[in-house]
């Protein structure tokens, strides 16, 4: 993203998405970004140049807390489909 960051988009992300879970892996490894990131919605935070493991495990913990899909009450049935069955 040559003229936005992730930061950047990171409120319209969770704007179209908000149940999206999102891990922000920054270069900028400072309190004050990290503290941003949390504010603007993401569920972790991780410096670059951490271990695969670590990027591996933090991804685990997030997947493990996020609530299961929401599923339709009622199956979803195309117009074609509905039309054949109330023939």
């Amino acid at each position: 993203m040559p003229s936005r960051t992730g930061i950047d988009a990171l409120p319209e992300l969770k704007h179209v998405a908000p149940d999206a879970k999102v891990i922000v892996l920054s270069g900028f490894a400072t309190s004050m970004v990290a503290a941003e990131v949390l504010a603007l919605g993401a569920d972790r935070y991780v410096e670059k140049g951490v271990d695969p493991d670590t990027i591996a495990a933090t991804i685990e913990e997030v997947a493990a807390a996020a609530p299961e899909p929401r599923r339709a009450r009622k199956p979803i049935v195309s117009g074609r489909a509905q039309r054949e069955r109330s023939r």
